[in-house]
């Protein structure tokens, strides 16, 4: 169906509706006529049941659809003109704020001090000159003309006076001259300043991008592989904490007491062995050792008859546990009979080595001892074999210790799941942070282009700038010529009576001098405070108590949300449909179920630049920017973002607030009468937009130039004309 805005006139709406109503055919008869191919191909028969659509003329909308955020109308960006220690802030983030109030202030102490001293140094000028007014008076009251007599050391003074005012013209010379010529180096620290600023504005930039458009599918399948694998090791480590806590089964403690009667019967044959060693055999040692080999060898064999029995009914009338221990006690039998012979063996003669290996063996048998009837004492208890996962590599641990260590893993495997969780919804960036990144481009943007307005102020300094330096010099060329009247008249008044006059001229030119030095110290002083410019909330602020601040740093950003507008980023193609005064269409959550009315006032600098649009509507206002501020502060930004299009709502009623998204729909450019076709029948490839057209039961592939589109038509500029029949686009 075809799109217009809600603001039409059900006149035009219901034209809108006759004029692109569509001739649906999902059976459409073949057609004699040629179709006009503009190149085509060849002809395939299309697929059963595919709908078709017949081109006609109509009415079509561009329509723009976007989202943006509400912003002030009325916004600056604030900073100091002096450099120095942040003393305070007077406001925080959010505060309400009236035009006028001090909103933060450097550190003014030593300019205090400063200020202090030049309005003594006022206050004795005063005194003086006071004080040769009334010796002046005096001197008329009486008709006295005799007065101080000049002196050499007077005229030595005032010649001194002429080289201080020229030192202070060279110096109003030497900046006359900075400011028309200025310093390579200062040049220098400006452009790196403004390379530093358009780092961060990419960085920035780049930061928005990467939260605007989310995370990467890689991204987002090694976070989810991450929970599996950190799921699967909780998994594991639960089911070890519970195979841990049930303790060894029946078959792992017949083990165990088979081995530890293994090592007991190898032990005691060690310990038989080594006393033959160190006592020497006698007969009846002799005898027994034979008849323990008879008695080994009778129990192996009762011990295999036993296991072939057992064996070859497990599963039927005995249990696989109990083949195992069968096979456990032949084992055992077996070991027996070799520890029997070999005591035979070693009755005989032997040699110190033989010893030495009787008493090695004798050890080793012990300590195997002694670890069997360890591990089966504490198997007895609940622990768990070092097969199972129950011993250290450094020996034997306790079921209390197995268990806290196994809950020590599933605490450690939780913790992981929780952190590998964590990392999966931290790609997601949230509404706050998006908002963190768009604040962080808008003051990267107003920090460029105050550095761009200093290295421009070095580069072209104003008017104002370079007048100022030559009313300085002026001022120093006039002061040179008075000092050196002075001098002249005092030259020639050496060995006369001083007139009063001349005094008080000099107490007045003093009194001048330093009251234009407490001037001067106090437009410093207003430099280092940040005055409201007009009433408003604090949207931003940088820096806190301390900090050291460089002069036209951003500082603070208020907005008057009195004025709230819409601001919405596009991209270079949709910028390129857009113009001032289009309607727009918007809803926001603080009015649900109502369509919001505005037009577009403002667009880009760039776009305004390079197009013709008027210059004065308000967007190019916006994009033009301006100083300004109280109180010694200025602002970089004195609109709204001028890389945003700015629209200006019709708002039914209060309740929207600063940072508040609206889903927006621009109606740019309408055409009328113009050939059209679903959008859904437009086919694209790398070079080439086509349509299939039906002829005589075929697809024909046309070649086609399209105009206005939106979701639902096209506009068809070539390659078509009314009444054909076009398929609609596969999949």
């Amino acid at each position: 169906m075809l799109h217009w805005p809600v603001h039409l006139p059900a006149a035009r709406r219901t034209a809108a509706l006759l004029v692109g109503a569509l001739l649906l055919t999902s059976c459409a008869s073949p057609r004699s006529a040629p179709a006009r191919t503009g190149g085509g191909g060849a002809q395939v028969p299309p697929p059963a049941n595919q709908p078709t659509f017949t081109v006609t003329r109509g009415s079509i909308t561009d329509i723009i659809q976007s989202s943006g955020r509400v912003v002030a109308a009325q916004q600056q960006v604030l900073y100091f003109r002096q450099s120095g220690h942040l003393n305070s802030f007077a406001v925080h983030l959010n505060d309400t704020v009236k035009a006028g109030q001090v909103l933060a202030t450097l550190d003014t102490s030593a300019l205090q001090a400063q200020i202090q001293q030049a309005q003594a140094a006022v206050d004795a000028a005063n005194l003086t000159l006071e004080a040769d007014k009334e010796a002046q008076a005096t001197a008329a009251s009486t008709a006295s003309s005799s007065g101080q007599v000049i002196t050499p050391q007077d005229v030595a003074s005032a010649d001194a006076a002429v080289k201080s005012t020229q030192a202070a013209y060279d110096a109003a010379q030497a900046n006359l001259t900075a400011v028309e010529t200025p310093n390579p180096q200062a040049v220098k620290l400006a452009q790196a300043a403004v390379t530093q600023q358009q780092s961060a504005l990419a960085k920035a930039q780049l930061q928005l991008q990467k939260l605007t458009a989310g995370p990467s599918a890689t991204d987002v399948q090694q976070a989810q592989a991450g929970v599996r694998s950190a799921q699967a090791k909780l998994d594991a480590a639960q089911q070890q904490l519970k195979v841990v806590q049930a303790g060894p089964t029946a078959v792992q403690i017949a083990q165990a007491r088979a081995t530890l009667e293994q090592a007991q019967a190898q032990f005691q044959t060690a310990n038989a062995a080594y006393a033959v060693f160190q006592n020497g055999p006698s007969d009846a040692q002799r005898q027994q050792a034979a008849l323990a080999v008879t008695q080994a060898k009778n129990a192996l064999f009762a011990a295999q008859t036993k296991r072939d029995s057992v064996c070859s009914n497990a599963g039927k009338t005995t249990s696989q546990a109990d083949c195992n221990v069968a096979n456990a006690a032949v084992a055992t039998a077996q070991s027996n009979l070799d520890a029997a012979q070999q005591a035979v063996s070693q009755l005989g003669s032997v040699s110190p080595t033989d010893r030495l290996a009787a008493e090695a063996a004798y050890k080793k048998a012990e300590d195997a001892f002694t670890a069997a009837q360890q591990t089966y004492q504490e198997m007895l208890q609940g622990a768990l074999p070092a097969s199972s996962g129950g011993a250290s590599s450094s020996g034997h641990i306790s079921h209390a210790t197995q268990v806290a260590q196994a809950q020590g893993a599933v605490q450690q495997a939780q913790a992981g799941v929780i952190a590998a969780q964590a990392t999966l919804t931290g790609l997601t960036p949230t509404a706050n942070a998006i908002a963190q990144a768009r604040q962080a481009v808008a003051t990267a943007q107003a920090g460029l282009h105050n550095a761009q307005v200093q290295l421009d102020g070095l580069l072209n300094p104003s008017a104002t700038a370079v007048q100022q330096a030559k009313d300085q010099v002026s001022e120093a060329a006039a002061a040179i010529t008075a000092a050196q009247a002075k001098a002249q008249k005092l030259r020639d008044l050496v060995g006369q009576a001083n007139t009063n006059d001349l005094d008080i001229a000099i107490d007045q030119n003093a009194v001048t001098q330093a009251e234009l030095a407490v001037g001067a110290l106090q437009d410093q002083l207003s430099q280092m405070q940040i005055v409201a410019p007009f009433a408003g909330k604090v949207i931003a602020t940088s820096g806190q108590a301390g900090d050291q601040i460089g002069a036209y740093a951003p500082v603070l950003t208020i907005a008057n949300p009195a004025t709230l507008q819409v601001a919405v980023d596009l991209s270079p193609d949709q910028l390129s449909r857009v113009a001032i005064g289009q309607q727009v269409t918007m809803t926001l959550r603080e009015f649900p179920g109502q369509n919001i009315s505005g037009t577009v006032t403002g667009l880009p600098s760039v776009v305004l630049a390079s197009s013709n649009q008027d210059q004065n509507s308000p967007g190019a206002a916006a994009a033009a920017g301006s100083s300004g501020g109280g109180g010694g502060a200025s602002s970089a930004a004195p609109a709204v973002d001028p890389n945003a299009v700015t629209i200006t709502p019709k708002w039914p009623g209060p309740g929207v607030g600063l940072g508040s998204v609206a889903k927006l729909s621009i109606s740019a450019e309408t055409k009328t009468g113009v050939l059209l076709v679903p959008t859904s029948a437009i086919n694209k490839t790398a070079n080439r937009t086509f349509v299939l057209v039906e002829n005589n039961g075929h697809q024909l592939p046309v070649t086609v130039q399209i105009g206005i589109q939106n979701t639902d038509m096209t506009e068809i500029t070539s390659g078509l004309t009314a009444g054909q029949k076009v398929f609609q686009r596969a999949g």
